[in-house]
């Protein structure tokens, strides 16, 4: 597959829609939208921002479906971590100290 060669405009956009996406966060992190809310918006928020960089500076958007398969392959094994790892932390007992 040739190498798709991607105009100023499609950077700029994707620049201004990051940025825009990191002022979002920004504001959420200043608002108290209860437990796990935030949690919730700010990853949500970063996974969109991960689309943007993968899809327009790792030509994602142009690659074949191999390249696409990985790519969500890798994005699943990554979720599967998270949630066994919040998973593990929920279901910790702290134990009062011996002494």
């Amino acid at each position: 597959m040739a190498h798709v060669i991607q105009s100023a405009q499609t950077y700029t956009k994707t620049l201004f829609i990051l940025l825009f996406l990191t002022v979002v966060t920004v504001a959420v992190s200043y608002v108290d939208l209860g437990q796990g809310a935030n949690t919730f918006v700010a990853l949500a928020v970063a996974s969109v921002k991960a689309y943007f960089v993968g899809a327009t500076f790792m030509n994602l958007k142009h690659s074949g479906p191999t390249n696409i398969a990985i790519f969500v392959v890798s994005v699943f094994f990554l979720a599967v971590l998270y949630i066994f790892s919040v998973a593990d932390i929920w279901t910790r007992v702290i134990h009062a100290p011996v002494l």
